[in-house]
């Protein structure tokens, strides 16, 4: 255990290559966490929040470590630290995007009656939950589209919108709670 501490220490006052690919990929893997922590906790997800804090606290603890460690003699490791911090932040919110964690709104101003009716069958074949509301639009009346799904089931729900009414007005809208109503269930 002693070698091994002893070894540690060796590499982390080292100044090799293999330190600095430590530092961006533990610095890229830190901020991605902290930028999945911070959706989750926006999402009303405490105790994921929690835990996710939890395991980016470590990280960051090794990280920031290793990068002052000898930080006077090797500015090096502050210009790892900062790049990775940057890729980092680009990396969670394509994570974000992929997990799509949440509930989302669309909000769907239809061109016609004729375009509305075809676009409604559609998304209700399909397994989404429409309203229809009327509303006065500039120069005609509109029917308008209210969808509450899930953020991983918005692209296939425009998609629908947009083959039945390519003229559509879509509205997209991130929601943080919702009570009652009906979400299509995962397939």
């Amino acid at each position: 255990m002693q070698d091994l501490l002893l070894n540690l220490t060796e590499f982390v006052q080292g100044s090799s290559f293999f330190v600095y690919i430590f530092i961006i990929i533990g610095k890229i893997i830190e901020v991605s966490i902290s930028t999945l922590r911070a959706v989750m906790a926006s999402k009303g997800e405490k105790l994921l929040s929690a835990a996710i804090g939890v395991v980016e606290f470590m990280v960051w603890l090794l990280i920031t470590g290793l990068v002052l460690v000898g930080i006077q003699t090797d500015i090096f490791k502050m210009l790892c630290l900062s790049v990775a911090f940057g890729i980092g932040i680009y990396v969670g919110i394509l994570l974000e995007e992929k997990l799509a964690v949440g509930i989302s709104a669309l909000n769907v101003i239809m061109p016609d009656e004729h375009q509305c009716i075809i676009a409604l069958q559609s998304l209700r074949d399909a397994g989404y939950g429409v309203t229809v509301v009327e509303g006065q639009g500039l120069n005609a009346k509109r029917q308008i589209l209210y969808i509450v799904l899930t953020r991983k089931a918005v692209k296939k729900a425009i998609k629908t919108i947009e083959e039945c009414a390519p003229t559509a007005v879509i509205l997209i809208s991130d929601m943080s709670s919702m009570r009652g109503g009906f979400i299509q269930k995962r397939k």
